[in-house]
């Protein structure tokens, strides 16, 4: 288990411990995703599919509070799902 120590700087920046970035294969321009659970916040290395995750959720609180049933999102998506096919189509011949 590695444990470390890091210093929070005035802009609210912090050097993640090289051991750490080891772990985890950090490199540079990676992204690191924060997750709250039980025990605190838990960091790991973010992947596409975590970061489409938390837009997909930050994208349904949304249309919740807008009143858009899932009902109603999807018969939008199949539109321009609709809409996207026949342009590719149409260009493509």
């Amino acid at each position: 288990m590695i444990e470390d120590i890091a210093k929070i700087s005035s802009k609210g920046q912090v050097t993640i411990p090289a051991a750490i970035r080891k772990k985890l294969d950090l490199k540079q321009g990676d992204r690191i995703f924060f997750v709250e659970s039980q025990d605190g916040i838990v960091i790991k290395k973010s992947t596409a599919l975590d970061e489409f995750l938390k837009f997909q959720k930050a994208f349904s609180e949304t249309a919740k509070e807008a009143g858009i049933t899932e009902e109603e999102l999807l018969k939008e998506i199949k539109q321009i799902r609709r809409k996207r096919f026949k342009n590719v189509k149409t260009r493509n011949g």
